[in-house]
């Protein structure tokens, strides 16, 4: 009896792809923010905290700084990768992050989305969380450094976005 031998197909593995939104190139890009974001862990929970509290005030500047001017997706800076944090953890719940944005800002300003393909792209080709153009963006608009030092303990103050109240933190 002779052997038959059938031509093995190669099988290509099924392509995820949801509404362009959830793809292997998205989820590389997620997994690249994630592992980016938790390098900027602290080993002291205090500083940890010191840091969190920075970045928020500092992603209120971002989100001023996208508000005063009309930006779209292709020609926004992009954040420094402590306001990326905050950014992201916001938008884990879209629904508060919808309300929040309708409350604090103009209903009719539409804001761009996360850039997420951009900050990989810049990640891979610069090898690290660096544009120039957004650098100097920030820094001229917001007159902050786009590195957030995690070991500054000076007081700050921050806005309470309940009461408006300037609100003084101490450490």
């Amino acid at each position: 009896m002779s052997e038959e031998k059938f031509p093995v197909k190669e099988l290509e593995p099924l392509a995820l792809d949801i509404n362009d939104i959830v793809n292997p190139s998205t989820l590389r890009a997620h997994l690249a923010l994630l592992t980016k974001l938790k390098d900027l862990e602290q080993p002291d929970e205090q500083i940890d905290m010191r840091y969190l509290l920075r970045a928020q005030e500092r992603y209120i500047l971002w989100l001023d700084l996208l508000g005063s001017r009309n930006f779209n997706d292709d020609n926004m800076p992009i954040p420094p990768i402590d306001v990326c944090y905050i950014w992201h953890s916001h938008l884990l719940s879209p629904l508060r992050y919808y309300e929040d944005m309708l409350r604090i800002y103009d209903p009719q300003q539409k804001f761009p989305d996360f850039p997420l393909k951009r900050l990989h792209d810049i990640w891979e080709k610069n090898n690290g969380h660096t544009d120039s153009n957004s650098e100097s963006i920030w820094a001229e608009r917001t007159k902050q450094p786009w590195v957030l030092d995690p070991n500054d303990s000076s007081d700050f103050k921050i806005n309470c976005p309940w009461c408006k109240e300037d609100v003084q933190i101490s450490w």
